[in-house]
């Protein structure tokens, strides 16, 4: 499996039924890279970003309950 570490969408085409989404990353040097290019046959796409969206939301609903459990604790409120 490869992992990949982007900062931003430059282009999403489509092109022969697959959508590509190229991306970039801040080098070391802060200057843009190219991080790669995701691949998604274009019939999965719907679903694909569907998941993104749902499992995006529910880690921010994650996140905003451990800010208020934080907040809401003794040590929280030292």
């Amino acid at each position: 499996m490869t992992q990949m570490l982007i900062d931003r969408v430059t282009a999403i085409t489509l092109h022969g039924n697959v959508v590509r989404i190229q991306c970039i990353v801040i080098g070391a040097d802060n200057k843009e890279e190219p991080a790669g290019t995701i691949l998604i046959p274009g019939n999965e796409v719907g679903p694909v970003v569907q998941s993104l969206v749902n499992g995006l939301q529910e880690m921010q609903k994650q996140i905003r309950e451990r800010a208020e459990t934080a907040a809401a604790s003794p040590a929280g409120n030292a």
